[in-house]
C-alpha cells in the first residue's frame, strides 16, 4: 500500500497497490538485460491494472545499442519497439540515455535502492541534512517497519524499512 504527494510532478495518490515482478542483470560492463511487468495502480489512466494483462518493459542495453520493448496498458498496439545504434539519429536522446537506471516508472527500483532517481537510496540518505529514526516501528502490511524521517534538498520524506526483508523499503 503507498500513497504519495509530488505536487512539482501533479501526482497524489493515497492507499493504492501496485506490483511488479522482473529480472534484472548485467555483465558488470555496461551491458544490462531488464524485463518488467507492472499491475494493479499503474497510474491514474490504469487504477486497476490485472495481473494477466500487467504493463510490460523489456530493455537490453549494450555499449553500441539500445533496444526496447514496452507494451502500455490501454493501447491498441500491441507494443512499441525502439532500437538505437551508436552514430545513428536518437542515439544521443536524452529518453535513451536513461535506460538502465530504473528511475523512471518504479518497476522493482526499490529492491535495487533507486527511489524517482539516478542515485541510490543509501546515497540520498548519506547526503541528507537531518536523518532520524522514530523509536518505535510500525506495522504495514502485517511487516514491522522501522520508519525514518528524511529532510534532503528535494524535500522531507519518510521510510518504512521492513525489518524482517533486509531492511528494505515497505
Amino acid at each position: 500500500m503507498q500513497s504519495y504527494d509530488i505536487p512539482s510532478w501533479g501526482m497524489r495518490v493515497n492507499n493504492v497497490q501496485d506490483f511488479s515482478r522482473g529480472e534484472y542483470r548485467t555483465d558488470n560492463n555496461g551491458r544490462l538485460y531488464e524485463r518488467s511487468f507492472q499491475w494493479g495502480y499503474t497510474g491514474s489512466l490504469f487504477p486497476n491494472a490485472r495481473e494477466d494483462q500487467p504493463a510490460y518493459v523489456m530493455n537490453v542495453i549494450g555499449h553500441r545499442f539500445a533496444y526496447r520493448y514496452n507494451r502500455h496498458l490501454g493501447s491498441k498496439y500491441k507494443g512499441h519497439l525502439s532500437y538505437w545504434k551508436e552514430g545513428t539519429l536518437g542515439w544521443n536522446d536524452p529518453d535513451r540515455k536513461t535506460w538502465g537506471y530504473f528511475e523512471r516508472n518504479g518497476h522493482n527500483n526499490l529492491s535495487l535502492g533507486y527511489v524517482q532517481t539516478k542515485a541510490r537510496l543509501d546515497r540520498v540518505l548519506k547526503q541528507a541534512a537531518r536523518l532520524s529514526a522514530r523509536p518505535q516501528p510500525e506495522t504495514v502490511n502485517g511487516a514491522l517497519c522501522h520508519v525514518i524521517e528524511v529532510r534532503t534538498r528535494r524535500g522531507d520524506f519518510q521510510l518504512w524499512l521492513d525489518a524482517k526483508h533486509g531492511c528494505h523499503p515497505a
